[in-house]
């Protein structure tokens, strides 16, 4: 089982901070979906009232961003992080590890994690949170040992994940994953997995998708229902069977209206803790990257990291 102990957090080193002041680190992916963005005019709406830019720095291929994440680290106590989802998943160990706080400027496709925490897609209103909002503990998830921020999926995700092309989005945004879906369903196979939770173990067959969701979005805006928060202690499990195109598309049109719940045919259920077993290895989408694989262990890591977000 992985050992869900929160690491010891430092405190911010260096100067003696103001505690009215927020000193704000802000590093930009400048190979996410709309990073073109003028950055002057982000770190401009993020200056005053009560905040303070400490560095700003841009990578223009994503292996250095590791090293500009923790540099930002070392000088400040938030880190406004410019990028899309993928970029924040692989900085989630750097947060839980330093103790600082996540300032979000969504510059991605999908922006899942800023819109499970009411963040306004627009990246200037979104740098106004950055500067006004409140800090608040999220919850992560964990699959075997790799943390991750919105959700994990196997089956057609996968396919889906294989067939990224980062220019692409980058061109098309949302337009692209209509593409995506063609391209990926002539390589698919529905699955057989055994799933365990609380006690119970099932095994589901004809699997179009199984998703284990830590968040309230993933996909793009695709969401089980309108209730579920990104701090609720709980992983939403659901699983797709491939039913026929016209009752997939249906149970689609659901999860983007949060309504999945009225479909039947389909498997929804909550759990702090799930496995999820195969008769063959098979591959598992972590938050837009192919990076897991079968059996796998998910557990949900309670106020894991601090992020900002608009006032409830």
């Amino acid at each position: 089982m992985t050992d869900t102990t929160p690491p010891t957090v430092q405190p911010p080193t260096g100067p003696a901070r103001d505690a009215k002041t927020r000193r704000i680190a802000v590093v930009v992916n400048r190979r996410s979906g709309s990073a073109d963005i003028d950055l002057d005019a982000l770190v401009e709406r993020m200056r005053g009232d009560g905040a303070e830019i400490v560095s700003v720095a841009a990578a223009e291929d994503p292996s250095g961003l590791d090293g500009l994440l923790r540099d930002a680290a070392d000088a400040a106590d938030t880190i406004a992080l410019g990028g899309g989802d993928g970029t924040i998943s692989a900085a989630l160990d750097l947060f839980r590890e330093t103790g600082r706080t996540l300032g979000i400027l969504p510059l991605g496709t999908a922006n899942d994690l800023a819109r499970s925490l009411g963040i306004p897609l627009d990246p200037l209103e979104a740098a106004d949170i950055v500067r006004t909002g409140t800090p608040r503990r999220i919850d992560l998830g964990d699959i075997n040992g790799r943390l991750f921020c919105n959700a994990v999926s196997l089956g057609f995700p996968v396919a889906l994940a294989r067939h990224q092309d980062s220019d692409r989005k980058k061109w098309l945004g949302l337009l692209a994953y209509p593409l995506l879906w063609l391209e990926a369903d002539r390589e698919y196979e529905p699955l057989r997995l055994t799933l365990r939770h609380d006690g119970t173990e099932t095994t589901l067959d004809n699997v179009f998708t199984l998703t284990v969701m830590n968040g309230r979005y993933h996909g793009g805006g695709l969401s089980v229902d309108d209730v579920s928060q990104i701090d609720d202690g709980m992983l939403k499990i659901y699983c797709l069977r491939e039913l026929g195109k016209w009752r997939l598309l249906r149970a689609l049109v659901s999860l983007k209206r949060g309504r999945l719940f009225r479909e039947s045919g389909t498997l929804l259920v909550r759990a702090g803790e799930v496995r999820i077993a195969s008769g063959r290895t098979l591959s598992i989408n972590v938050d837009g990257d192919v990076s897991a694989e079968t059996p796998a262990g998910i557990t949900v890591l309670p106020g894991a990291i601090e992020a900002i977000a608009p006032d409830r």
